[in-house]
């Protein structure tokens, strides 16, 4: 990707942005996250580095292809708690605390959902330092027409080794990612499924920032 900027020549900065763009692509070659090749060559920050360059990408493709918003009539609350995904949580309901989720993928194995992704609080300071946040993960048993059936248990979520702290109540998790964290990667697995059958699920976010 640093060398993505031809016909220009490539200079030294952009040779340097290449290396360490491949040391952060993990197997699958469909990302960039800290790896043990980052651990391996880099100082501490590179994590820091990733989640910066991550946003700042975000930020500049909202800015091109998103339409600015036209106020008009909210739409009914029922509809509204339908979508859940990427934002919800307390707080001022003017400025409702917002997460994304990125890479969000499961799959059904042996009785039980396993999933993973990653997740960060949008509306970050200008200077793009972090603020206290935590999240809730859960999950969520749905019928055909994508309405809320259920809680589905959520049994394990691991996280960053360097995380804070991490725990599991009542089927659901809750990460808190202190001050020091601009996106928490996650893998997790559901309690086992009644019987066994497989059931189509939803995962929902709700958390506090600042």
């Amino acid at each position: 990707c640093g060398l993505a900027r031809r016909p220009e020549a490539p200079t030294a900065a952009d040779e340097a942005i290449e290396r360490f763009l491949r040391a952060a692509e993990p197997p699958g070659h469909d990302d960039w996250r800290p790896t043990e090749t980052l651990r391996s060559r880099y100082v501490r920050g590179y994590r820091k580095a990733i989640d910066d360059m991550l946003r700042a990408v975000d930020r500049a493709l909202r800015e091109i292809v998103v339409p600015a918003p036209r106020h008009g009539a909210p739409g009914p609350d029922l509809l509204r708690r339908r979508f859940p995904l990427g934002s919800s949580g307390p707080g001022k309901r003017s400025e409702p605390p917002v997460f994304e989720i990125r890479g969000l993928s499961a799959h059904y194995d042996g009785g039980r959902w396993r999933f993973e992704g990653r997740v960060a609080p949008e509306n970050l300071p200008a200077d793009g330092s972090a603020a206290p946040w935590s999240c809730t993960i859960r999950l969520f048993e749905v019928d055909a027409d994508g309405a809320l059936v259920e809680p589905v248990p959520i049994e394990h979520l691991e996280t960053d080794p360097e995380l804070p702290r991490v725990e599991i109540r009542d089927g659901e998790a809750r990460i808190d990612a202190g001050d020091h964290r601009l996106a928490v990667d996650f893998t997790g697995t559901s309690a086992p499924l009644p019987g066994g059958e497989r059931v189509e699920i939803a995962l929902e976010v709700t958390g506090r920032h600042g």
